[in-house]
């Protein structure tokens, strides 16, 4: 009996104990200020409310565009297609949470931090009728490099954390481009096996006739005798087209004003979609000039671009 008395007593005091150390792990100060310290600048339930978002850096001003699930940017008034992946990799890393500890309360330490409206990068994403959604500063980095002072707008509070955002906030205009001839193969909507028909007509000095490619599911054939075919290198090939882009865009030239008739490059895909590539002569840079029908914009292609898109045909054969 007494034993029973014992084991009884001790079992309450272990269970005693036991909600002792759990009420200390739940009200620690520590673990309750890490908890604050978890933080995210963008609500994960307002992604798809952004239209707009502008980036505002002291050597210049990105406008980015959304229209249904494309991406634009837009400058001097032209819209010119956005990399998608960027953009969603920017959304992401503004809704993800982290640790961003509160730095400071005052509004005194905003200059010192340069997070004033004159010294800091701006990030400004809005949905519709211009409503915003995110408004914030990113200012100065800490000594070590790796965390960076931020706050919103119209706050005085100023969190720091890890640095994820200047790569975005600080990249020039071109960063935000998608460059390729066909844009869709950026997110991987377009590739080889989408492919039926590829015809080559090669500019001047890289044969006369033009090859062409038919067929689907990694066997083709061709128009031009190739010996002993590998049909691993017709894919590597064809995608490498497909995934072909510029360095820039000649935003104020027309394609109907150029001479793109050199050379051409034709597509046509399951669906019975045909995209052209249609390039220019040889600038005086190496360049040439492209384009995609139906697009409306004009690409530079550097010369060891465009010399890849017109390879002499044995390297279609096996080794």
């Amino acid at each position: 009996m007494k034993y029973k008395l014992k084991a009884g007593i001790l079992a309450c005091i272990n269970a005693v104990l036991v909600l002792i150390i759990i009420l200390g792990v739940v009200f620690d100060p520590q673990r309750s200020r890490s908890r604050s310290d978890m933080y995210s600048w963008l609500e994960r339930g307002k992604i798809n409310e952004i239209e707009k978002i502008r980036i505002i850096n002291s050597d210049f001003d990105i406008n980015l565009v959304r229209e249904e699930s494309d991406w634009f940017v837009v400058t001097d008034g032209i819209k010119l297609p956005a990399g998608k992946l960027m953009i969603d990799d920017f959304i992401n890393a503004l809704s993800g949470s982290g640790v961003y500890s509160v730095f400071s309360t005052s509004a005194e330490s905003h200059e010192r931090l340069l997070l004033t409206d004159d010294t800091s990068i701006r990030i400004i994403l809005t949905g519709k009728d211009e409503q915003p959604l995110l408004d914030m500063h990113v200012g100065l980095t800490d000594i070590t490099g790796r965390n960076v002072f931020l706050r919103k707008q119209g706050h005085s509070e100023v969190r720091s954390g890890e640095d994820i955002f200047s790569v975005y906030a600080a990249s020039d205009l071109h960063s935000w481009y998608n460059l390729f001839l066909i844009p869709e193969t950026e997110t991987g909507y377009i590739d080889v096996s989408s492919v039926s028909s590829l015809t080559v007509h090669p500019p001047a000095g890289h044969g006369t006739e033009p090859l062409i490619f038919t067929g689907r599911g990694g066997v083709w054939n061709f128009n031009l005798y190739i010996s002993n075919p590998d049909m691993g290198k017709v894919d590597s090939y064809i995608q490498e087209v497909l995934r072909t882009s510029g360095d820039d865009f000649a935003v104020y030239q027309n394609p109907a004003g150029l001479d793109l008739d050199d050379s051409r490059i034709i597509f046509e895909f399951a669906d019975n979609s045909v995209r052209t590539i249609s390039l220019g002569p040889v600038l005086d840079n190496g360049k040439r000039y492209a384009s995609v029908s139906n697009s409306g914009l004009v690409y530079t292609l550097p010369e060891w671009v465009w010399q890849r898109l017109f390879p002499d045909i044995s390297v279609f054969s096996w080794d």
